[in-house]
């Protein structure tokens, strides 16, 4: 009867983990998606360390980072108050600009400057333009730093990627 429990209690495990991720594919290694939840922009830091979502309102200028994990599900709090973006338009124009997004302080869930997951700024830039390539200049999340992260707007980095072993 143990045994029985042990091993229906091992296959529900192993069940939840597999879903965590939307895998294709490869013996070894797996590519993973993962999904905007917010139905922003997803680009992942570094190899499947972390998330950042970004959901931009091209009619306010706005953009916000929400910062999670490596599965794009669980926030992931920065000491860090300020992210800093260097945007170039692919319009034609030419156009460069910088965003200082700051840590928005949400009282439902006890996040305050210093201990974040989100980030928001608006920008008249922003508010022209729709298609642009942003430069993260630096983030640092759970102890790794990354610097100089570069994506396509609103295409964003996260495509199936390999990861072995997880």
């Amino acid at each position: 009867m143990m045994r029985r429990f042990l091993a229906w209690a091992l296959m529900f495990g192993a069940v939840l983990s597999a879903a965590a991720c939307s895998r294709e594919g490869g013996d070894q290694s797996r590519a993973q998606t993962h999904k905007a939840r917010l139905g922003g922009t997803l680009v992942k830091l570094g190899d499947h360390a972390a998330h950042i979502e970004f959901v931009h309102n091209a009619v306010s200028g706005d953009l916000t980072a929400h910062v999670v994990d490596s599965h794009a599900a669980t926030r992931v709090r920065l000491a860090q108050e300020t992210i800093s973006l260097h945007l170039i338009s692919r319009a034609g124009d030419d156009a460069t600009g910088q965003l200082v997004l700051g840590a928005v302080d949400d009282p439902a869930l006890g996040e305050k400057r210093g201990d974040a997951s989100q980030f928001a700024a608006a920008s008249e830039f922003l508010r022209r333009r729709s298609r642009f390539t942003v430069v993260l200049t630096q983030i640092e999340v759970a102890g790794e730093a990354f610097r100089d992260v570069s994506f396509p707007f609103p295409e964003g980095n996260e495509s199936a990627h390999d990861v072995a072993g997880e």
